[in-house]
């Protein structure tokens, strides 16, 4: 009896230990929290103009927008509090003077210049789901268009703002009220022309659509385009006097890279098409390839003019096609599953990245960066790919004369493993040592260009994140201040 009531004494004593050590390790995780909340958590950012940038973040359980213009974050003066029933602002855009921040419960809309909100719901003739994948402008039409990871297809939304009004207006194009597909949309772009791209989900095979300022469709596939393969991964549209010659829209496939131009010629008056026969500079074979010359008749040949000859009217372009890769590459299941076409083919296939330059294309794949420009194309390799981890190439991005190439562990990219920077000037390979900031590896690496000799960059870890400047003078980050001003 008397070993059982000590016995029971003692657990008493241990379970009251237990307790208090407990409650101490609670109270000291609530200073934890505390004091970590007294530091915002940045979630992205964006370019504004040179030396302005605006930053979202996550601050005393609340969202903040945060303009950043010197040498530190001003938390008390031009900062904006969003709604609450926004949830956590994940991404922001920068678009025609207003800050669109992608929430999970919706879109705030921000005028930078007084800083009105107005906010998009996921509602009924709002938006048409929570969880939103991107955001992009469609210049002449003034408005943002809409992506959604939805598991059930969502179609994609177009929204423009009033701001004097107080007003939004959406509409949502799904396969019921127009002639998409599919509602599983990846990606919707605009042209220089005011055309609207929509890209379906790639394991669909179903190509892209077009819509344009007509409100006409055009659907390309594999079969009445070259594409390579009516799997498309990606889009890029050039800009005006941006790109190639004319104006390009760029589609990246799983068998190369295409590319369809717009040709101007605003005093057309009659086309005429040549067959022309051209070898190929892989085969011995002779490709008959259809080109259109502009002429302009003189009065003689007005007159004279036979009737097949039909004037071209309302058109003030034409489009061509152009296709590099190999559409051989995609049929051959076998091949592709072991990873050997790359092979049998001397075409740039499996493409993970492209970025339009103003006389240019960068091209990236997992383990290279190429330089398209005209007829001729560089190849460049960093040394860090490859190893035990088997880094590769995630993403690439061009500025200051720069290549820089995200590179991630192929079978674990929830972090940043290098980060290689490639002057194309010195022909050198460099590499951020973002290491010095702190002794971890970020789970990704967000560049926003802020001058001409510095960006600013955005790391990001599992519980936190670090604001630094990039000067391109000597590739170094320095750490930025983001506390609050006491």
């Amino acid at each position: 009896m008397n070993l059982k009531k000590n016995s029971n004494i003692s657990a008493n004593k241990t379970s009251s230990a237990i307790r208090g050590r407990s409650f101490f390790f609670m109270l000291f995780a609530v200073f934890l929290i505390g004091c970590a909340s007294a530091v915002p958590v940045l979630n992205d950012t964006a370019s504004i103009r040179e030396n302005r940038v605006v930053l979202t973040a996550s601050f005393h359980s609340a969202n903040r927008l945060l303009y950043f213009t010197g040498t530190m974050v001003d938390f008390n003066g031009a900062g904006v509090d969003l709604p609450k029933t926004l949830g956590k602002v994940k991404t922001v855009y920068f678009f025609d003077n207003f800050v669109y921040g992608v929430a999970e419960k919706g879109i705030a809309v921000i005028s930078e210049s007084d800083g009105k909100v107005i906010q998009i719901p996921v509602e009924k003739n709002f938006l048409a789901e929570n969880d939103i994948r991107s955001i992009t402008w469609n210049e002449m039409r003034k408005s943002i268009f809409v992506t959604y990871r939805s598991s059930g297809g969502a179609g994609a939304t177009e929204c423009s703002v009033d701001m004097e009004k107080n007003s939004v207006k959406c509409h949502t194009f799904t396969t019921e009220n127009s002639e998409l597909k599919s509602n599983y949309i990846d990606q919707v772009v605009s042209d220089s022309r005011g055309n609207i791209w929509f890209r379906y989900a790639k394991s669909l095979s179903l190509g892209v659509s077009r819509l344009n300022r007509d409100r006409e469709w055009d659907h390309y596939d594999y079969t009445n385009s070259q594409l390579g393969s009516s799997e498309v991964n990606l889009i890029r549209t050039e800009k005006k006097d941006e790109g190639f010659k004319g104006d390009n829209v760029w589609f990246v496939t799983v068998a190369g890279l295409s590319r369809l131009q717009y040709i101007d010629d605003n005093n057309m008056k009659t086309a005429i098409l040549e067959k022309k026969t051209e070898k190929s500079d892989k085969e011995d074979t002779e490709d008959e390839k259809i080109t259109i010359r502009n002429y302009n008749e003189t009065e003689k040949e007005k007159k004279d003019k036979p009737v097949d000859k039909k004037p071209v009217k309302n058109k003030d372009s034409e489009e061509k096609w152009f296709f590099y890769g190999d559409k051989g590459v995609q049929g051959n299941v076998v091949i592709r599953a072991m990873g050997l076409h790359s092979w049998f083919t001397d075409a740039i296939i499996d493409i993970i990245d492209l970025e339009i330059l103003s006389d240019a294309v960068i091209i990236a794949t997992k383990t290279a960066v190429y330089y398209f420009k005209d007829k001729s194309i560089l190849r460049y390799e960093p040394k860090t790919l490859g190893g035990i981890d088997n880094k590769i190439i995630t993403s690439v991005f061009f500025r200051n004369g720069n290549f820089f190439a995200k590179i991630k562990p192929e079978r674990d990219s929830t972090y940043v493993s290098d980060y290689m920077i490639f002057d194309m000037n010195k022909k050198k390979w460099d590499k951020l040592d973002f290491w010095k900031i702190t002794k971890s590896y970020p789970s990704n690496i967000i560049f926003t260009p802020y001058n001409s000799e510095n960006d600013i960059v955005l790391l990001k870890y599992n519980n936190f994140s670090i604001l630094a400047l990039f000067k391109y003078s000597d590739y170094s980050l320095q750490l930025l201040n983001i506390e609050p001003k006491k």
